[in-house]
């Protein structure tokens, strides 16, 4: 397989919904190639988590859904940002978030002021 962290480019395209050109915009995904990486991208921005893994799974020997997406999140880059950067801004919320529990330098952001009064709540 070819080594992921080539740069993928995938064009958005805008879309009028209806007849008048500010009614609403639809973004589409065309892949800039037939690539094993393109096709991840489009299918990061438009798929939900089931298909993704099924495509991930039909394209990467190996039963270990977890290591293909560790792998793909921290290797695989559509248009100069990481895949699940793209995913979140692409709108798939869903696939954003899966991807991002992948990611090596994940960080997990904290409520430390409504953690900090749940202790004092307990203690009191």
């Amino acid at each position: 397989m070819k080594n992921l962290n080539s740069k993928v480019g995938v064009l958005i395209v805008g879309i009028a919904t209806s007849s008048f050109a500010f009614a609403g915009i639809e973004k589409v995904f065309v892949e800039s190639d037939n690539s094993f990486e393109s096709n991840i991208c489009v299918a990061a921005a438009t798929m939900n988590k089931r298909k993704l893994t099924t495509k991930l799974d039909t394209a990467i020997p190996g039963n270990m859904k977890a290591s293909k997406l560790q792998f793909v999140a921290n290797e695989l880059t559509c248009n100069g940002m990481p895949v699940a950067e793209f995913a979140f801004q692409a709108g798939n919320y869903e696939v954003a978030n899966v991807l991002a529990e992948y990611e090596r330098n994940n960080v997990k952001i904290l409520d430390i002021a409504r953690l900090s009064s749940m202790n004092t709540n307990s203690n009191g």
